[in-house]
Order: C-alpha cells, then structure tokens, then sequence
C-alpha cells in the first residue's frame, strides 16, 4: 500500500514550535491556578478543560519529539520500533514517518491535520481563559507543599482537584433546619482507582478538620453489629478535636469493596442519625454501583485517567528531577511502559520508582520485556489485561520461574547501575 507522504521540513517543526509555545503559556495558567485556593465549580471546571487540554498537548508533543528513539541501533536496522498507542492520535509511529534520526520531519496528511487541530484547539483554548486568569487574583493563594497535591500516605493523587472540591463543598453544606439525619456521598470507582487516597486528603484538609470535631474511617468488615455506637470502639480516628463540645459534627467514612446488605445500612443509618450531631455527615466508598443508591445526593464516579493525563504524570514520577526533554531515548521506552500500564496508579508508582533510580535505557527495555512477557501471560490465561482484573478486584497470576527470573534480572540491573 502506497502512502502519500508531505515533505515538510519546516511546516512540521514550525507547528511543533507553536505548540511549544502553547503548552508553555497554559503551563503557567495551570500551575497559577494550582497554586491558588479555587472553590467556585465554574473555575474548577475551566480549570480542568485546561489541564486535559495540557496533557493531550504534552503528549502530542512528546509523541512527535520522541518518536523513533527507543530502539537500539540492531533495532533500528532491522526497521523494529517500539510503537506507543495514542489515544486520541493513532500511534507514534503512524504520526511521525520516516527515520526518526533525521532533523527534518515527513509527516502523512493525516498527521498533519492532527497536529493543526491540536494547535488551534489550545489557541482557542487560550483566548477563553481571559477571564479565567483575571478571576484567579480574587483566590488566596495556597501555602507551599511541595508535591502534596499528588502524593498521599505513598500513594498517588493526581489531577483530582475538581473532585477534592465537590466533596468539600458536600461536608461543609449545612442540613436543612431540623433535619438531624446526616447526609450521605457514595463514592463509586473501581479497585486502586484512588477513592480512598482522594478522601484521605479531603481529610486531611483544614476546612474539613475545622468544621468536623470528629472523623473516623470504618472499613467493610468493622460492619456486622450494624450500629454506630459498638463500631466506635473498632474505626481508625484520623482527627478529634478534644477541645469541642459534646455531640459536635462528626465525619464517617465507610470504605468497602463491595455491596452492603441493606438491613445492616438501615440499622446502621437510624444509629448514625441517633449519634452523631447535627451537619455530621457520612462518606461510603465502594466499587458496587448499588451503594449509590444509599446516598442522600448524587453519587461521584472515578474513573481511570486519559492515556495522555497518565503519561503527564508517569513521566513526571520516572523522571524525577531529570528533564526528559534531555533523554529523547528514555523518553520514547517511557511512553511504551506507560501504555502497557494501562492506567494503573499502585504499578506507577512502583515501576517509576525503579526506573527512576536507573535512568539507563538498557534496565528501561528490560522493564518493557518483562512487562510485555507479563501482559501476554494474562491474556492467555484471562483473556483480560491485569490492571482490568485488579481494577474489577479479581486476582492477578503473580509468578512462575520466569517471571521470577525476570524480578531477579531488574534487581540485578539496578544494583549494577547503582554502583556505576
């Protein structure tokens, strides 16, 4: 099959200039934003246009700048690449033509047109953020944490901040006069998408400490007596302020992987109600679209990120400190791990660790070996990626001798780069 191709030296390079540039101004908006104590939902759903509208530019970016470099020079002779599938633009591979060592870029028609479309999507994006980015001066700006917007307890939190916001806003809004029932959010997502971590960090905010005396998280099995005042004595107590009145507002989180049966919730709610004062409230985490029902407001879904927004932020854990802008290389293999990933949050932060500590594109292809001999072992005995069996709380295959070869080869590589 015959593809026409366009030669366009500088048309292709000038366009990804323009989208540099782009990505830089709205880099700026966003950390500005991030850096500011946003409450309004208009605001923070703007804000979150421009993030997905950063990490689809970034990773258009990277796809383009990147391509073509992962291989080695027997896989480059051999006309092997490693190919990263794009969500939204085909794959790496298919958007950049031609050898990838050249300067010049050959781009097809088609990936032309998708690298203008992103272009024009953002300077739209930014010539509406004009009064965004006016509004942002009436926010107080938010005390320096370094990190702790998408680090919790070692785990990770990242761009949740428009969820942060509207479980606040649910905690803090008052019941109507002489309701003493406590209100009642469902969080619904799948295994490690990050419900507990999100609602540990709600907690962990000072308006929520401020407003609630008492908040205590109950997992599924502390359960079975069904009543409120018996649970007391087996929940984990995260804040108390020892100094406020008796029978204040108090925050229940209820964290389970499943269903509850709905005899347990009624005892368990009339306790609640008997209990806790007035504007106390309840949060249930689960992965059963049933517990939805149970709440007294619209239920919050988590889902999984974009492929675009995962790679934003593992190239952000692999890389650490280290530009990889710099490392064209590593940056081309990091894309390929982030799609055989698949999203999962907990193999992020694990794989990225030791890749991290070994910025080195020998251990990163062994990474991408092991990976792909690992993925290919579930689909063969599952049918099913193994992020989508532990997303569904299914267990995953662990090892056999070659997979444990495999781990014994990594720890091998890494102590050897360590002492380079």
């Amino acid at each position: 099959m015959v593809i026409h191709r366009c030669w366009q030296p500088r048309g292709a390079e000038y366009k990804l200039q323009r989208l540099e540039r782009l990505l830089l101004r709205i880099d700026t908006i966003v950390e500005e934003a991030e850096g500011r104590h946003i409450t309004n939902q208009a605001m923070l759903r703007r804000l979150d246009i421009l993030r997905q509208g950063m990490y689809g530019g970034h990773y258009i970016l990277d796809a383009f700048r990147h391509s073509g470099h992962g291989g080695d020079d027997e896989d480059m002779s051999s006309g092997r690449r490693s190919v990263v599938a794009l969500s939204r633009f085909s794959s790496s591979k298919h958007l950049l033509g031609g050898n990838p060592k050249n300067k010049q870029k050959v781009l097809d028609a088609e990936s032309v047109k998708k690298l203008d479309n992103m272009v024009d999507e953002l300077e739209t994006m930014i010539g509406d953020m004009e009064e965004f980015v006016a509004f942002l001066e009436g926010y107080r700006r938010i005390c320096p944490q370094p990190y702790s917007a998408y680090l919790v307890l070692d785990k990770v939190m990242f761009g949740r901040q428009m969820e942060k916001e509207k479980i606040i806003n649910f905690l803090l809004q008052p019941e109507a006069a002489g309701d003493r029932k406590p209100g009642v959010l469902p969080i619904i997502g799948a295994a490690r998408v990050g419900k507990s971590t999100l609602v540990e960090h709600v907690c962990l905010d000072e308006r929520v400490r401020s407003y609630f005396s008492l908040i205590v998280f109950f997992s599924g099995d502390d359960l079975g007596a069904g009543n409120l005042a018996a649970l007391s004595r087996s929940g984990v107590t995260k804040h108390q302020d020892l100094t406020a009145a008796p029978h204040g507002r108090s925050l229940v989180v209820i964290e389970l992987t499943g269903d509850m049966d709905e005899e347990t919730w009624r005892r368990l709610y009339s306790s609640a109600a008997g209990h806790m004062g007035i504007a106390s409230k309840i949060i249930i985490t689960s992965r059963s679209e049933k517990m939805g029902a149970l709440g007294t407001t619209k239920p919050l879904r988590l889902n999984l990120l974009h492929q675009e927004a995962y790679w934003y932020f593992f190239k952000s854990l692999a890389f650490g400190g280290a530009n990889a802008e710099d490392q064209p290389k590593l940056a081309s293999l990091g894309m390929e791990i982030a799609v055989l990933l698949k999203g999962s949050f907990l193999a992020a932060n694990v794989v990225a660790g030791l890749m991290r500590a070994n910025l080195n594109a020998q251990f990163w292809r062994r990474v991408i070996q092991c990976l792909r001999d690992y993925t290919s072992k579930h689909l063969l005995m599952f049918s099913e990626h193994p992020s989508d069996l532990m997303g569904k709380g299914r267990p995953v295959y662990m090892e056999d001798e070659h997979e444990s070869e495999c781990r014994h080869n990594l720890q091998r590589l890494s102590e050897t780069f360590s002492w380079a």
